[in-house]
């Protein structure tokens, strides 16, 4: 038994050493750096060598901004790819239609961008999107205004629900999917399918749940309960809409300050008192100037690429066909080249044009929370009033304490349960 044992070590540590070292024999010197354990934040771009992928990884702005002009060379698309046959689990014949000509303009993919744009840009059509949304947001409010002892004491939970329903009775109308409490969770449940090792063994719940969404779904094509909708876009902004009600009333001095400039937004109409959310964008500047700090200081989402063909980035860094270009988010919203010194720290003044704190305010190229290049989040404006129309909603007519006393940001386990 013991010379067993030795035998499953010792095989174990020759493939771990063939592994190694076949990986160093096959990087290419102009290829980015690679790195063994440290993760060096100081590159500019470095490589991530695993068994059968490379990984880049882009820390300067600058390469951020060369990367994103190579559209032909570097792609998102097979990613979305991807996500439709693991992470959605569409039908064979689904996925060869979204598959098909996916590098080209005329392809599925850039259809799909291109005809929910029209509905995403300022214009018409997004103010009506924003209006059904607001007054979604504006009747739940009148709820709880009628009936506080109602709320879920877990404010987590309580902003994740009430965004979720406005979002998805805005785009998907009053007959949506996600009115059942069972699909809001199955929504949440089908992320660890992006992985596909093993998903009935390793990811049997996330089936499950990416089932049920199927089902859901199915029903509400087939009774079209879509069609008096002119678009359909699926923002996440659940997370950045509790982090900003947070730091409002956490902040004793920034909620007044906030309040004062909101006041300003309000409309007498008779017995009606409407906020004009064109006066909330334009003329709240420290709401804003904290709603840009919140997206900065918790945003963690990673813009990710395939490199179709081998592609030099400034004339100095290598990236090889089939490798993945990672351009983490939150390693962008650290950098105190972009951010100042103090770029660890969350503050709220931080955007404001006459703020001499960090003497730098808000750089648009390290600003990664919608993304950025070809693949810019289409429904920012979207996303952004409905997020800033629940907090002006909320500062304006609710005061609120934590039932311990003290405002105490949530762990990481309590914000990605409901995630």
């Amino acid at each position: 038994m013991a010379g067993f044992v030795v035998a499953v070590f010792a095989g174990i540590f020759v493939t771990y050493i063939f592994v190694l070292a076949l990986l160093q024999r096959t990087q290419n010197a102009n290829e980015p750096p690679a790195i063994d354990t440290t993760i060096p934040s100081h590159l500019p771009m470095y490589t991530l060598r695993l068994p059968f992928v490379r990984l880049y990884v882009v820390n300067s702005p600058r390469l951020v901004q060369i990367v994103q002009k190579q559209v032909r060379t570097i792609s998102f698309a097979p990613i979305l790819v991807r996500m439709a046959s693991t992470a959605m689990g569409v039908s064979q014949d689904a996925a060869k239609i979204i598959s098909e000509n996916h590098l080209s303009d005329d392809g599925f993919v850039h259809g799909v961008t291109a005809a929910i744009r029209p509905s995403l840009s300022p214009g018409p059509k997004l103010n009506a999107l924003n209006r059904s949304a607001v007054q979604i947001i504006a009747a739940s409010l009148d709820k709880v205004a009628r009936h506080p002892t109602a709320v879920n004491p877990n404010l987590v939970e309580w902003v994740y629900r009430q965004v979720m329903i406005a979002t998805m009775e805005g785009v998907y109308g009053p007959l949506h999917p996600f009115r059942d409490p069972d699909i809001q969770k199955a929504f949440l449940g089908f992320v660890k399918l992006m992985i596909n090792i093993l998903p009935a063994l390793t990811a049997r719940k996330s089936v499950q749940a990416r089932n049920a969404m199927r089902s859901a779904f199915r029903r509400y094509f087939d009774d079209s309960a879509y069609e008096d909708l002119e678009a359909s876009p699926l923002i996440k902004a659940k997370q950045a809409t509790f982090w900003l009600i947070y730091h409002l009333y956490s902040d004793t001095e920034l909620l007044a300050a906030c309040r004062a400039e909101l006041a300003e937004a309000i409309q007498d109409r008779g017995d009606t008192r409407l906020v004009d959310m064109a006066c909330v964008r334009n003329k709240c500047p420290l709401l804003f100037s904290t709603f840009r700090e919140v997206l900065r200081f918790y945003g963690i989402g990673i813009s990710t690429r395939v490199v179709l063909e081998d592609t030099v980035l400034d004339n100095n860094f290598l990236v090889k066909k089939r490798g993945l270009i990672f351009i983490p988010g939150a390693g962008h919203h650290r950098l105190q080249s972009a951010w100042g010194e103090d770029a660890d720290k969350f503050l709220a003044r931080r955007s404001l044009k006459d703020n001499t704190k960090t003497g730098r305010g808000y750089d648009p190229v390290a600003f990664r929370a919608f993304g950025g290049g070809s693949t810019l989040c289409p429904g920012r404006h979207f996303a952004a009033t409905e997020i800033m129309a629940f907090a002006s909603l909320i500062v304006l007519r609710f005061d609120a304490q934590p039932s311990g006393g003290t405002w105490v940001p949530p762990t990481k386990q309590v914000l990605f349960s409901f995630l």
